[in-house]
């Protein structure tokens, strides 16, 4: 239990373990997990820097920020080979930029070390697959169809950031008895949600009324063909 009354003696540490005691029931695991590598990640800066295992809040300054970038620049992982890459490196100090401005608001600390840091995120290029590498992944066949579901939100996922238009939607309706039924649907090409939705969704009840009693508890899936570029 923090109750603020010894400012002088907070740490860095105590600061973390305040913030993972407050924060374990609105942060997600992961995000969470995240702040542990980076609350790591400074211990082991104290000690190989400092010789030491906590610091005082009072002591953090500008020249810690950058030798302890510097640190995550040139330390070299033992449970694997990469060593941290710029982006990896500056989402540990965006974490401890949140602890610090944490401490700030809480009165434990009274001048900013990050007042003149700054940081700088490289730009990653994210290349789309070719039309032919498209095609390819479209005609494998996968046995699990969890992968071929995997496999279809993807194309999806590339062909819309590629601004293609689609004239053919196709709605599969499984059974619980595993009997299928599809219902393609035909389209001016278009790439509008609202559009596409509407055209799944008349599909979908115009399929589910053919049987008796109500269907499924199996899977909807929506694909998309006759597929040309939006220029």
């Amino acid at each position: 239990m923090f109750t603020g009354q010894d400012e002088d003696a907070i740490t860095i540490e105590k600061l973390f373990d305040y913030h993972n005691q407050e924060a374990a029931y609105k942060l997600a695991p992961g995000t969470m997990k995240n702040y542990g590598t980076t609350q790591r990640y400074i211990g082991k800066f104290l000690r190989d820097k400092y010789h030491r295992h906590d610091i005082l809040l009072s002591e953090l300054t500008y020249r810690f920020l950058l030798n302890f970038e510097s640190y995550l620049r040139s330390y070299v992982p033992k449970d694997h080979q990469q060593r941290l890459h710029n982006n990896g490196i500056i989402k540990h100090i965006e974490r401890l930029r949140k602890m610090v401005n944490l401490a700030i608001k809480l009165d434990w600390l009274e001048k900013d070390p990050f007042a003149h840091f700054k940081k700088h995120f490289d730009k990653v290029e994210r290349h789309c697959l070719t039309a032919e590498e498209l095609s390819l992944l479209e005609k494998k066949v996968f046995k699990i169809e969890r992968l071929k579901n995997v496999r279809d939100m993807f194309l999806a996922y590339q062909i819309r950031s590629e601004g293609w238009l689609t004239s053919n939607v196709t709605v599969k309706l499984r059974y619980s008895n595993f009997d299928t039924e599809t219902r393609p649907v035909t389209l001016a090409y278009t790439a509008s949600d609202h559009t596409l939705t509407k055209a799944v969704l008349e599909a979908f009840g115009k399929l589910y009324q053919r049987r008796e009693p109500a269907p499924c508890r199996g899977t909807l899936q929506q694909t998309g063909s006759g597929l040309v570029p939006l220029c």
